[in-house]
């Protein structure tokens, strides 16, 4: 994770605050700093004093300077880079017509069926390969097990300063939490919870969020690449989940098991 200290930008001949919409800095013109993920989703700044927290969704966070093209320009920005208290999550492949079951391939909350920690936070990638050059293929999830804890207002308060109005200072690139409005409705507000996405990135309208009172009930299934994003409170915890996952044919069928010749 990446926590942001300062942005600043000054010359020796003007005031370059001036052109920097502190009120929406998602938009803004350069000078500018931007913080980007492994799916292109970007944060960025061109004024800030404090302290935020950036969160890679992936293994890497890539970071840029974008000058205005003033010769005089002097950039001020100072951040920290720190490895996140819990390491879990990953990329599952499965090929379609491979021999494994979907009962071989798993995913797992950290420590299954042993409780998670609280303030975990997990990203898992599952992906499928076609069989031969040109194919195409599905990816196919389903909890087997799901167990998450309930509510606590300590998750709440931990997330609030991030996004301290609806007109965030900085616009988090819509993350998990930043549609306040609603998240003050949905029924898994300040619970453990867990967001599946069939999109290329997480940060998607269309994300599902599932939890202790909204558990997911069928298969999802979707081309390529399923996200998955689990995140705990900072209070209680429980079991966590079990996923199954497999490649499916583009009608969602997987393929037919081959008897091996093997003795």
């Amino acid at each position: 994770r990446l926590v942001m200290k300062k942005v600043k930008f000054s010359t020796t001949s003007r005031d370059v605050n001036k052109v920097c919409d502190e009120d929406n800095q998602k938009d803004v013109r350069p000078p500018y700093f931007e913080v980007e993920d492994i799916f292109n989703t970007t944060t960025r700044f061109c004024s800030f004093e404090g302290e935020y927290t950036i969160h890679a969704f992936g293994d890497f966070l890539k970071t840029r300077f974008v000058s205005d093209g003033s010769e005089d320009l002097i950039p001020d920005i100072q951040y920290t880079i720190l490895e996140e208290e819990h390491c879990c999550g990953g990329v599952f492949y499965h090929k379609y017509s491979s021999s494994l079951k979907s009962n071989e391939l798993s995913a797992t909350t950290p420590g299954y069926p042993d409780f998670y920690n609280a303030s975990t936070r997990c990203p898992y990638i599952f992906r499928c390969r076609p069989d031969k050059k040109g194919a195409k293929c599905k990816i196919q999830v389903h909890f087997v097990d799901f167990e998450l804890e309930s509510a606590n207002q300590e998750t709440f308060n931990r997330l609030d300063g991030r996004f301290p109005d609806e007109n965030t200072m900085i616009v988090a690139s819509e993350g998990p939490f930043a549609n306040r409005v609603d998240n003050q409705t949905n029924g898994c507000k300040n619970k453990d919870q867990v967001w599946v996405s069939t999109c290329t990135t997480l940060f998607t309208s269309s994300a599902q969020r599932f939890c202790s009172v909204n558990e997911p009930s069928k298969s999802i299934t979707a081309e390529e690449q399923i996200l998955v994003y689990f995140q705990s409170n900072a209070k209680r915890e429980d079991r966590g989940f079990l996923i199954n996952y497999h490649a499916v044919d583009e009608n969602g069928v997987s393929p037919p098991i081959k008897n091996s010749t093997a003795c």
